[in-house]
């Protein structure tokens, strides 16, 4: 699971488009108790692979695609465990945050 070190845009393309991410947007919604604390976008870390890190809004399709590539985002790559037995182990040794709200 990475952790979102950064979403940021090197601006926009004027008044016909811009970008957001998740520190934008950080209000909570949702009214299932699953997803009742759920945001639009990832703020802080992303929770999986597909998680939203930022969207655009533009007048049109090139501009769009023109703030797109003013989108820089990175990772940090973080270890991942699929085996209970696994992730009990790294848990006792350390190898997993522990106190992490997922």
């Amino acid at each position: 699971m990475p952790y979102l070190l950064g979403a940021s845009g090197r601006g926009s393309s004027g008044r016909r488009g811009g970008r957001v991410t998740g520190p934008d947007a950080p209000n909570k919604y949702g009214i299932l108790p699953v997803g009742h604390d759920e945001t639009a976008l990832a703020v802080e870390k992303v929770r999986y692979v597909g998680d939203n890190v930022a969207c655009v809004v533009a007048t049109s399709e090139s501009i769009a695609e023109q703030v797109v590539e003013l989108i820089d985002v990175e990772y940090e790559l973080l270890p991942a465990w699929f085996d209970p037995e696994d992730s009990m182990k790294a848990e006792k040794n350390g190898s997993i945050r522990s106190g992490e709200q997922y």
